[in-house]
């Protein structure tokens, strides 16, 4: 919640504590005053008060009880009140003072517009809106009348009012009076003065409560900041702007973030003000929030016991605050199945807060839908509709049709339809739902880090999830119904992903944000060696203190990254896929095509309730036709795809090639999974020419192409093969790729060469002649896992070959130029110099995933005694050894050049736009962290970032001869498309397999996959 009070306090304070203008004060009291104003800027208002009292004796006593002077006296004594929520004696002292300013001035003063204007406040704060507006309207007819429109004076009043209306649910009305207050505090003041601040953060807290967090967001750091700069940072305007912030990053899930900003707002209030405090109340609140989203019960009770108590102390029982507790402590219950405890709270609240702030509120719609939701969960189903219909009306009046609080609305609605079985209606609120969690997210991302998009994509997916389990709930054979589904997974999968691939794009080509970019990869680099450096020999808070530090530089370096660039702002509409943009992918797919996109979702079974993973399967072909089909429990799909994995692996690491043992059980496995994953869609795939397959959750490390059916046949040799991250790549590919030239190959690295030998045998340059930011940025950044460490490497001679008969292929078809790199010249600044601007790039050589073999003890790097293991960015787990890579760097760094070892973060700086095809002749270069719906954050991934249109990589290691064997093949003719090309290397493979008697297993054949653009 974002109570009224705390977007009123800063400017409140300000304009109190100023002095107004009366008859010069007599020096005594007002060396009292003074100090007692110096106290309280120190929130020191236990002091402030007694100095105050001081004050007004010795003011009354020299001028008076009816000198205007003593009403100033009463201003600021009534203010340190205000400050210390003792508000009763505040009222007292306040109307005293303004009835002095009445007798002396009559109707038209300055001074009396400042006392209408503390009283007004007080009543905002208490909720007494009735009383509060007359006085602040009247307060700004007076100082425009006598200050003029543009007076620092009259933009105080503009804000009460805006803050009036705020607290009435009047947001566009609130919004007008904000702007046109910061206009004038700014030009007044200047950029950064706490007045500016007061009305920066009045302006967040709106666009908070209008679902609008990107634009939120900067006005909160920039509130912060000034509340920091001015005051220091433990005072409660500090607090204050903490408290919305950590507010906004809740509404995102980014729950770390808001917890930790919730805990240093609760502290600055508790040792500023006191355990007593309606700003305590507030924070404990806040706080209990986050605990119950992450299903933190006991926690959340506790906080909401404790933040009600304070606020029935404070600000009586039935304030708008003491009823948000007693709201969210009855959810509480709720979620637990306390039932008989909660109906009676969620009756009084919503009783406390249509007294408070009338029917028409959004405090009243939540308050509605959570009653609501219980009725639901009681079975109480005739009582739950018109709740349910009131809030949600309720909540599009004053919030808007798009709000995410009326997303929320609809998808409780949703849930009740499908309770009662009418799920024609649940499909109608799931979608409208799903349309509004998928625009907040397509405008939210488009100005957050990739770890915040991630995060904050799962409001989007759980919507999804919702729709979904309705769509496969209904069983219509309708079309229509089949394009909403399709519609729903294109606008969810890989979203998150996309969204970030295109602002990597954007940072590589874009020259003006080259500085920026630089800025970026600087402190991803620092973030890594953080992670690589560990807590050996360090305390570990003040590593951890570091670590967070430098974690927030880089979110906060991408976020700002992605609101300077206008081009990527500009392909946020391309993002958002709707119905429309199937049918812009229908027009992109090649005739005789057919799309295949799998997603995992989460079905919500209604009985017994609970989340059940499953996958699903959608094919789209080239005539419009389409179908989507439920695939059943994701865990029996994971499970197979696990035994799939675990074949291939044993298989890989044993001498000499597979047996027909080994070919009976994988048989077993691989014809399992193709009855689950192919066998209930195959028939509209059976008479295409080719089949693109974009994988989700396990099944991007598996190989479609040595799926066996029954009878014996793998997928291969019924029709060419291609993948996709995701069904939109097609609409990222279909623009032709940048010109570029030439074959960069580079094989049979030594692994053993010193850093003098690399650089005597290398044109790259050292790190000299490179601006020292851009290179330090690119240089040596790997994980700190201690298997990686430990890791030597043999020579691979085969690999000499293998990129020598490339070269001879190549040069037969291609006037090209060439560049080989072998040896110590095999090393990473000849990759990182001289691939950029091929259009095709080879790497031959040892590969490695680090898959969950990184996991730190006590005592190993990486280990904090109170968080546990540091998890580093996926993008350093896999990678690609060069030469000099057994040596782990050691000279590299005096000499200023790379370490050998290329990680997948790497490889995301550098620029491979034009390159056409990279082709990572390695083992397990495939693979990467699985993210459910956003594809493998590997090193596939890296090159696709760095600008490669199509990436082949390798599943599981592959001896070097039967690679090079089939990489040379690649490169022998222009023939065809890719999947073809792929297919027929393929099919010859198994065929001189089964001619020479041998077990035609795909483990030599079928480990090399091709992603990104097929033609």
């Amino acid at each position: 919640m974002a109570p009224r009070t705390l977007l009123a306090f800063i400017a409140c304070a300000l304009l109190l504590l100023s002095p107004a203008s009366s008859s010069a004060p007599l020096e005594s009291w007002k060396e009292l005053l003074d100090e007692a104003d110096s106290l309280s800027e120190a929130a020191n208002y236990d002091s402030a008060i007694v100095l105050g009292n001081f004050a007004l004796k010795e003011a009354e006593a020299q001028l008076g009880e009816s000198d205007t002077s003593v009403a100033l006296v009463l201003d600021q004594l009534g203010a340190y009140c205000y400050f210390k929520a003792d508000y009763d004696q505040a009222e007292s002292l306040w109307k005293r003072a303004l009835a002095i300013r009445e007798q002396a001035f009559g109707t038209d003063h300055v001074d009396l517009a400042k006392a209408l204007h503390n009283l007004a406040t007080l009543y905002d704060d208490q909720g007494r809106y009735a009383e509060s507006e007359p006085l602040h309207q009247r307060a700004l007819a007076i100082r425009e009348k006598l200050l003029g429109a543009h007076h620092p004076d009259v933009a105080v009043s503009l804000v009460n009012i805006g803050n009036l209306y705020y607290d009435k649910g009047k947001y566009r009305q609130a919004i007008r009076l904000h702007k046109r207050a910061l206009a004038i505090f700014e030009k007044a003041f200047g950029p950064e003065h706490p007045n500016v601040a007061s009305s920066v953060l009045n302006l967040a807290d709106l666009y908070f409560e209008q679902g609008k967090y990107s634009e939120a967001e900067p006005l909160y750091q920039r509130a912060l900041g000034i509340a920091e700069k001015e005051f220091g940072p433990d005072h409660p305007y500090v607090g204050i702007s903490l408290n919305n912030l950590a507010n906004l990053y809740y509404e995102q899930g980014k729950f770390a973030q808001s917890e930790a900003r919730h805990k240093r707002a609760l502290s600055i209030f508790e040792n500023a003000l006191g355990s007593d405090h309606p700003y305590v109340g507030y924070s404990l609140n806040s706080l209990g929030d986050l605990y119950q989203r992450q299903e933190m019960y006991v926690a959340a009770e506790t906080l909401f016991q404790k933040a009600l108590g304070v606020t029935e102390k404070t600000l009586g029982s039935d304030h708008p605050e003491a009823a948000y507790s007693i709201n969210k402590l009855a959810d509480v219950y709720r979620d637990q199945g306390r039932y008989a405890e909660a109906e009676p709270l969620l009756e009084r609240s919503l009783e406390i807060f249509e007294e408070a702030v009338g029917p028409d509120h959004p405090d009243v719609g939540m308050a509605l839908n959570n009653l609501a939701n219980l009725r639901r969960d009681q079975g109480k189903y005739p009582k739950a509709d018109p709740l349910y219909v009131r809030a949600l009306g309720t909540l599009e009046e004053t919030l808007g049709p798009e709000h995410p609080k009326v997303a929320r609305c609809l998808e409780s609605f949703s849930y009740y339809y499908r309770l009662i079985g009418d799920l024609k209606k649940s499909l109608e609120m799931g979608k409208r739902a799903f349309e509004i969690r998928k625009k907040n997210f397509r405008i939210g991302s488009a100005v957050m880090s990739e770890k915040d998009a991630l995060t904050y994509s799962q409001f989007m997916r759980n919507s999804a999830n919702n729709l979904l389990s309705t769509y496969f709930d209904l069983g219509l054979n309708d079309e229509d119904l089949d394009y909403l589904a399709a519609d729903v997974m294109f606008s969810t999968k890989g979203q998150a992903s996309e969204a970030i691939f295109v602002r990597a794009r954007e940072m590589i080509m874009l020259d003006q944000l080259g500085a920026l970019a630089d800025s970026l990869r600087f402190a991803r680099t620092l973030l890594s060696k953080l992670y690589v450096e560990g807590t050996a020999q360090e305390d570990p808070a003040a590593y951890k203190e570091t670590l967070d530090k430098a974690s927030r530089d880089k979110e906060r370096l991408e976020s700002t990254l992605a609101r300077s660039s206008t081009g990527f702002r500009n392909l946020q509409d391309a993002l958002d896929i709707d119905a429309q943009k199937v049918a812009d992918i229908l027009g992109i797919l090649p005739m005789d095509a057919v799309l295949v996109e799998y997603m995992k979702y989460d079905y919500f079974s209604l009985d017994p309730p609970e989340k059940v993973a499953h996958y699903l399967a959608v094919t789209l072909n080239s005539f419009g036709q389409i179908l989507v089909e439920d695939l059943g429990r994701g865990s029996d799909i994971d499970s197979l795809v696990d035994q799939y994995r675990a074949h291939l692996l044993t298989v890989s690491t044993a001498a000499g090639t597979p047996s027909v043992v080994d070919r009976v059980d994988y048989m077993r496995i691989s014809q399992a999974l193709y009855d689950k994953i192919w066998l209930p869609i195959e028939d509209r795939i059976s008479d295409q020419d080719l089949v693109l397959i974009a994988p989700d959750g396990g099944l991007n490390i598996m190989s479609f192409a040595g799926l066996m059916d029954r009878d014996g046949e793998y997928l291969i040799e019924k029709i060419p093969i291609h993948y996709l991250s995701s069904g939109r790549d097609l609409l990222r590919l279909k623009d032709e790729a940048s010109s570029a030239a030439g074959l960069f190959a580079l094989g049979d690295p030594d692994y053993d060469a010193t850093p003098v030998a690399r650089l005597s045998g290398s044109e790259a340059a050292p790190a000299e002649s490179s601006p020292e930011l851009t290179y330090q940025a690119t240089r040596n950044v790997r994980s700190g896992c201690e298997e990686l460490r430990g890791t030597t490497l043999s020579q691979l001679p085969g690999t000499k070959a293998e990129v020598e008969r490339i070269a001879e292929n190549w040069n037969s078809t291609s006037q090209e130029p060439t560049t080989l790199c072998f040896g110590r010249g095999a090393s990473e600044e000849a990759f990182k110099t001289d691939a950029p601007g091929n259009r095709v790039v080879h790497l031959a050589t040892h590969g490695y995933f680090l898959e969950g073999r990184c996991q730190p003890t006590e005592n190993r790097r990486g280990f904090d005694s109170e968080a546990g293991y540091i998890g580093e960015n996926p993008l350093l787990l896999s990678g690609l050894f060069l030469a000099g890579a057994n040596l782990q760097g050691d000279g590299a760094d005096e000499l200023g050049i790379e370490d050998g070892i290329l990680t997948a973060e790497e490889v995301t700086a550098m620029n491979l736009d034009g390159t056409e095809l990279a082709v990572l002749s390695a083992c397990e270069t495939g693979l990467g962290e699985v993210k459910e719906g956003e594809g493998v954050y590997g090193l596939r991934r890296a090159f696709q970032m760095a600008g490669a249109r199509t990436v082949i990589s390798a599943l599981w290691p592959v001896p070097d001869e039967a690679t090079a064997e089939m990489m040379s093949q690649l490169y022998a003719s222009e023939r065809g498309s890719l999947p073809e090309i792929m297919q027929e290397i393929q099919l010859r493979k198994i065929s001189d397999l089964r001619e020479n008697k041998q077990a035609d297993h795909p483990f030599s054949w079928g480990a090399f996959i091709a992603l990104g653009d097929w033609r």
